[in-house]
């Protein structure tokens, strides 16, 4: 079974190959673009001169600047988060979009259907509720900013601890300063969108599975495993990508190495037991206070797996008013959105091409500043001013420092330069990646075979439904970054094969 497998591999290598060589195009593509607009200045000049400088000294082996950084990581996270908490204060908002629904309808402003046709929102709908209660509404969004630093900073230290078990030290070091680049200093973290609680419930589940591929979990480790994939899941459904990614993996590798069923011991049974048990116990407690109406909702009102298919072939991939407006409507029944989309669908299939295909692909995967410039959510007319953060929004420095990071103007495009590059290095080295494991007679270890397929399922995902913009990366970056950082030689790797 070696040799079917290894060729499933081989050709999942090649089609992931294809589409991160478009991914690049469309990223230089984008960066030439910021290139054109940009008024180059001595800021302009400073960025690319700081960039190359330190992707020179990075190649030099006798200073290794991601080692010399890593060692550090604990007085730069320090330093990080003060400074994201400084930017929150100079520049909190409150997102457009999702957002705004979500905040006026767990106050019973808007409409009470909201939560019932849109249930991917309930949970965060809750979370929201939550911290109302607590600080009131006008502290509310202020206190997301923070918990998005926190959990954005935890992702950045833990991700990397991870690699360096499992991948290599290297790994961990490369990836913790790429982490660091186009997340810690990522303004969409004062966006509050699910994003972040995505990243970090998605983060924690890539950990866990890597973890499994090579031990097992403790019994409080597989219980709170499946608490996290069940809230996850609630938060964004693509949490499960990362689940059905190590479940092949796992099958795959069992299966490369002769199936013995006597070898799975009862322990590695109980923690599958447990995670399943978690994932049951916290799915459960979210169905009863559904019950409860803590906030509206109205059972098989949603909007269905089919909605989000024919969202998703739009001309863009997530532009809602291309659909049938009847079945934009709150209240809708399910069974009537489905009847309604399958009708849609058929004319859709038959007017969806390539050109479509690509443009959906190159929105989707072009921004290295993860949609910022795109979704335009955050302005100066969303600034939330309070006891806390008036005096510093109102302030000449908080002026100056909305006007080279809101996306405003052609002012912010040099931020966006920074961040591009950073991220067009990671894709690049991504590639690299996947054209070595192509070409090569390389046995994938564990860690890479999950990588890999989980990569291919991500793909696979966004190729159907909505993905419009690159914000739809941001919870599998740290993936992504794990893909550019796998050792290119047999010898390197520290992953079992």
């Amino acid at each position: 079974m070696r040799k079917p497998i290894h060729i499933f591999l081989k050709i999942i290598a090649i089609i992931c190959g294809v589409l991160f060589f478009s991914w690049t195009v469309y990223a230089i593509n984008y960066l030439v673009d910021i290139i054109t607009y940009i008024r180059i200045n001595w800021m302009t000049i400073a960025i690319l001169i700081i960039f190359l400088v330190c992707y020179g000294i990075s190649r030099i082996k006798r200073f290794n600047i991601f080692e010399l950084l890593y060692k550090r990581r604990y007085l730069i996270i320090i330093f990080l988060a003060i400074c994201q908490v400084v930017f929150v204060l100079l520049a909190s908002a409150q997102a457009g979009a999702d957002t705004t629904g979500i905040f006026e309808n767990v106050q019973g402003i808007g409409s009470p259907e909201y939560f019932s046709a849109f249930t991917n929102n309930y949970f965060y709908g809750l979370y929201v509720k939550a911290i109302i209660s607590i600080v009131s509404p006008q502290y509310a969004i202020l206190v997301q900013e923070l918990i998005n630093i926190l959990l954005l900073d935890l992702v950045i230290l833990f991700v990397p601890l991870h690699f360096s078990i499992y991948i290599s030290k290297s790994a961990s070091h490369k990836s913790f300063v790429f982490l660091l680049l186009t997340l810690g200093i990522n303004p969409t973290f004062i966006s509050t969108y699910t994003d972040y609680l995505s990243l970090f419930t998605a983060s924690l589940i890539f950990c866990f599975s890597i973890k499994i591929l090579h031990t097992r979990l403790n019994l409080y480790e597989s219980l709170f495993l499946g608490i996290i994939i069940s809230i996850g899941s609630q938060i964004r459904i693509t949490s499960l990508i990362f689940i059905i990614g190590l479940v092949i993996a796992v099958l795959l590798n069992f299966i490369k190495n002769r199936p013995n069923f006597r070898h799975i011991s009862s322990k590695k049974i109980l923690s599958i037991v447990i995670i399943i048990l978690g994932f049951s116990v916290a799915n459960f407690t979210t169905n009863y206070v559904k019950s409860k109406k803590v906030i509206p909702y109205t059972e098989n009102q949603t909007k269905t797996l089919l909605y989000y298919l024919d969202l998703g072939l739009t001309s863009t991939g997530s532009n809602h008013f291309e659909l049938p407006s009847e079945v934009l409507q709150y209240g809708l029944p399910s069974s009537k959105i489905n009847e309604v989309v399958k009708k849609d669908l058929r004319n859709r299939f038959k007017n969806y091409n390539v050109k479509i295909a690509l443009n959906k692909f190159r929105l989707g995967y072009e921004a290295g500043d993860f949609g910022w410039q795109a979704e335009r959510v955050i302005n100066e007319k969303n600034l939330v001013r309070n006891k806390i953060t008036k005096s510093f929004i109102d302030s000449h420095i908080g002026e100056k420092v909305r006007k080279y990071i809101f996306p405003i103007d052609k002012t912010h495009l040099k931020y966006s330069l920074l961040l591009q590059l950073t991220y067009l290095v990671i894709i690049l080295n991504s590639l690299l990646v996947l054209i070595n494991i192509s070409i090569s007679n390389i046995e994938l270890d564990r860690v890479s075979m999950y990588i890999l397929i989980t990569v291919f399922g991500m793909f696979l995902y966004f190729m159907l439904f909505e993905f419009g913009r690159s914000r739809y990366l941001i919870s599998f970056w740290p993936m992504i970054v794990g893909l550019s950082i796998l050792p290119k030689s047999k010898n390197q790797k520290k992953g079992l094969s």
